[in-house]
């Protein structure tokens, strides 16, 4: 069996919004895909002022799978991803912004008895960002130029036992790491 969903939207400010939608389950596979599209224009925030909203254009996506061989095992996978970018300003100054965020998962879970399970994970992500300013009449001058990056890692593992009806041992392992730069 296949699902699938689209949809559409606008606005008076010039909004323009798409999203689709597809998802599948087959045999011991099951698949979900989403997909985003948004855009605005910029607009004055207030009447007869050069401050504006900022003109936007994002995507962004998810991808989710999942996979049992048989009754003890069990895989994830989920993956989304975002990009954007915005400009705008005022009469003195050009405003322009370009971001993104990345994030993947995987998940194997083992169920060794009726009640005893061990599952690992690992998980990366990342955000990057970089913005700079143009002054009004001179193109060729940036002014404030900023960047953000960050790397996250994970991975971990649990042990759980459940013993009789209301007692659970639990027991786990974690390795994270964070990296992250920044220039203003």
């Amino acid at each position: 069996p296949l699902e699938l969903q689209a949809e559409a939207d606008g606005g008076s400010l010039g909004a323009v919004n798409s999203h689709v939608t597809v998802g599948s389950h087959w045999q011991r596979w099951s698949a979900l895909a989403n997909f985003d599209h948004g855009h605005s224009q910029g607009y004055a925030l207030l009447p007869g002022s050069s401050l504006a909203s900022p003109e936007q254009d994002r995507h962004s996506g998810l991808l989710k799978l999942d996979y049992s061989p048989s009754m003890r095992w069990h895989f994830a996978f989920l993956s989304t991803a975002d990009a954007g970018e915005s400009t705008g300003g005022d009469t003195n100054t050009a405003v322009h912004d370009r971001s993104g965020t990345q994030a993947d998962a995987l998940t194997a879970a083992w169920t060794l008895d009726a009640s005893s399970t061990l599952t690992a994970r690992a998980y990366q992500s990342r955000y990057d960002e970089d913005s700079f300013n143009l002054a009004a009449g001179a193109p060729d001058i940036q002014t404030d130029p900023g960047n953000v990056h960050e790397r996250y890692r994970r991975a971990d593992s649990t042990y759980r036992r459940q013993l009789g009806a209301e007692q659970l041992v639990q027991a786990g392992y974690e390795l994270a790491g964070d990296r992250y730069t920044g220039d203003n």
